[in-house]
């Protein structure tokens, strides 16, 4: 994610195109491709300093170039739903769609389970003071999720429908929470603050 609404953000667009994308966060509306198709789309992916990490949908940790495009496979690791980073304690988290909370080793996937929440988890965001948020797709709520357990605690209704593939991260130069949204409510292709 960027540092301002000048910069540049960086994603991964399932729909349309299958592709690595970057678009400035004050005209989200338009996507410029910078790469190839993965195995299938990156399902949740977050930043270490200037190196992006994700997980393909299946299984499948691999980083990105920003600069290319280019998606090199690091090996296998949960079918992560979102993906977080972690600056207070430098660890990278990954969240299950079924709850299931893990620390991910970004050289090579390898990961271990924290705890396990009781949800449908998609999307995760770590802010500037080291806490986790996710979605709930059944309950459309956003909530933490204690790092030591994988416990998810409500924090609200998002007001809309959420629904399928979708991602959020925060600017850590405003702790500003950004969402890429699809919601059932207004479809595909949203950004929004939370």
């Amino acid at each position: 994610w960027g540092r301002d609404v000048d910069s540049d953000a960086y994603g991964y667009a399932a729909y349309p195109g299958n592709n690595p994308i970057q678009f400035v966060l004050n005209a989200p509306g338009t996507l410029n491709n910078i790469g190839g198709a993965a195995s299938n789309f990156i399902a949740g992916a977050d930043f270490i300093d200037d190196d992006y990490y994700g997980c393909i949908y299946g299984g499948t940790w691999v980083t990105m170039d920003i600069s290319t495009g280019i998606i090199a496979t690091v090996g296998p690791c949960p079918d992560f739903s979102g993906v977080a980073y972690d600056y207070t304690t430098s660890t990278m988290y990954g969240q299950t769609f079924a709850g299931g909370l893990y620390t991910v080793d970004p050289a090579t996937g390898t990961s271990t389970l924290v705890g396990n929440g009781s949800g449908s988890y998609i999307a995760l965001a770590c802010d500037n003071d080291g806490v986790l948020y996710a979605m709930d797709l059944g309950t459309d709520q956003l909530g933490t999720i204690d790092k030591t357990t994988g416990a998810w605690t409500s924090i609200g209704p998002l007001g809309l429908d959420v629904n399928y593939a979708q991602d959020m991260g925060f600017d850590h130069s405003t702790n500003t929470l950004y969402w890429a949204a699809y919601t059932l409510t207004y479809g595909i292709g949203q950004l929004y603050t939370i």
